[in-house]
């Protein structure tokens, strides 16, 4: 069920963008952090599943399973379209912030360490996956911050699909849900412990989509026609418009 839930999370968003032809109000360093925790997620699960070398090295079985991989695979294909979306609609002044760009390269730079220590048999494979694991549970709770601030800059949630939010909340809650009930039936602590990633990406995604509810419904309540177009001034409409202030009336 998580896995359906998740997989859809991303197609609110897609709409909410095709039917303003604009991509305002989506944080570009949100969809940044998910292209970059997306991809490495993807490897992580691949792996793990599909090598047994590697599945060998660890000291537990881990949990991950086809539908983990497909889950991935998915997402990363979601955000993809989304950033096509970004080249093609209207974006105002939007822009990844220097933060968000330093923050991708340090952990690409961390990978790529990782990789290179790897191939040289200075730390095991398993290492580097996991490295790429723990960089997708660390950025899942970094990327909602971005959102949350344009969402407080901009006063509005406008642009920021809802239906999203809700997907995304239920996807961790019955992800956990699924942990919780192996756990259950096997009596294996590994169930829980044995795949971190996983269980954090769960629990922080259902932390961070309530603030997300809370802007939304509470903080944040117009959502009308006038507010889908709400966007903060660029630097050369606040010129244009001191110009004219400080201009001398006749």
């Amino acid at each position: 069920m998580y896995v359906v839930c998740w997989g859809i999370c991303f197609y609110p968003q897609m709409l909410t963008n095709f039917k303003r032809k604009s991509v305002q109000g989506l944080s570009f360093d949100f969809l940044l952090h998910n292209a970059t925790g997306f991809l490495f997620y993807a490897i992580y699960t691949a792996t793990l599943y599909y090598n047994p070398t590697i599945q060998a090295t660890s000291s537990s079985p881990v949990p991950v399973r086809i539908n983990d991989v497909a889950f991935a695979l998915h997402a990363l294909f979601c955000v993809v379209l989304l950033t096509l979306q970004v080249m093609c609609y209207e974006r105002g002044n939007q822009s990844v912030t220097p933060m968000g760009l330093i923050a991708n390269l340090v952990v690409w730079a961390g990978a790529l360490i990782f990789m290179i220590a790897a191939a040289v048999k200075r730390v095991p494979w398993l290492s580097f996956i996991t490295y790429l694991g723990l960089v997708k549970m660390g950025f899942t709770a970094l990327k909602y911050l971005p959102q949350m601030t344009l969402n407080c800059q901009r006063k509005s949630t406008a642009g920021w699909s809802i239906g999203g939010v809700f997907a995304d909340f239920f996807g961790g809650f019955f992800s956990v849900g699924q942990m919780a009930l192996r756990f259950h039936e096997t009596g294996k602590l590994s169930e829980l412990t044995g795949n971190v990633p996983k269980l954090g990406l769960a629990l922080i995604s259902i932390g961070c989509n309530i603030v997300f509810l809370t802007q939304h419904f509470i903080l944040f309540p117009n959502h009308d026609a006038k507010a889908q177009n709400l966007s903060l001034p660029s630097i050369e409409q606040t010129i244009n418009q001191k110009a004219k202030d400080d201009k001398p009336s006749l």
